[in-house]
């Protein structure tokens, strides 16, 4: 539960606090004797809310109960500079936080703290990425969906916002545009029709859709 040290108190078992130190490469960071042993090693932070001193005796339940906010408060600063690079699915955390290989009950109460400071928004996280995926790469409804069932987006959220979105997303016109540029470089005329929606299958648009644009295209050539 603590990566600076591998003591796992026993819930029954009294301690008596030896010794605490601020540590030398980390000044906001204290390390805690137990015993006369090294035990754990805790932010200035959590000795505010846990308050700890020498003499103490403390049992290895309170000991457990200070390592899980610890523990909480580590994978919470990751979450948020992991947040600040751009806006992540709540699927997202949580594999970012088994990379991390943090324990299941701290991930749990990370994930709750996030909802609850709204840090996590699945639906408003969906919302940003449909209009970046149309507006910015171009990609079809279809891939879209993919991309977003695979972030662990709910097919309810997904159909919800594609439908109230329907007048700002015109996937035929984008389709077009998009064939316009790979069609100029297509120059041998049996195999460009193929070509071509095959192209436009790939990034994801429907397949009536497809249809319309590759027969709007060669009409216009």
């Amino acid at each position: 539960m603590n990566p600076e040290a591998g003591f796992l108190p026993e819930e029954d078992t009294v301690y008596r606090i030896t010794a605490i130190t601020h540590q030398e490469k980390r000044k906001d960071r204290l390390s805690v004797f137990l015993n006369g042993k090294f035990a754990l090693g805790i932010a200035a932070n959590t000795n505010v809310a846990f308050p700890l001193t020498v003499g103490q005796l403390i049992s290895g339940k309170q000991i457990r109960v200070i390592l899980f906010h610890e523990a909480f408060e580590i994978a919470k600063e990751q979450v948020i500079h992991f947040l600040t690079i751009r806006m992540r699915s709540q699927r997202e955390v949580e594999l970012y936080l088994r990379r991390k290989q943090t324990e299941t009950a701290v991930t749990h109460r990370v994930i709750q703290y996030c909802l609850e400071h709204r840090y996590l928004d699945d639906r408003a996280f969906a919302s940003a990425f449909i209009r970046d995926q149309f507006h910015l790469n171009k990609s079809g409804i279809l891939k879209i969906q993919s991309a977003l069932r695979q972030k662990g987006i709910s097919s309810e959220i997904i159909n919800e916002l594609l439908k109230s979105m329907e007048p700002e997303i015109d996937e035929l016109t984008i389709a077009i545009k998009v064939g316009e540029k790979k069609l100029k470089t297509l120059t041998d005329e049996k195999t460009r029709k193929q070509k071509l929606m095959r192209f436009l299958l790939q990034k994801g648009y429907k397949s009536e859709t497809v249809i319309k644009a590759v027969s709007r295209l060669l009409t216009m050539r």
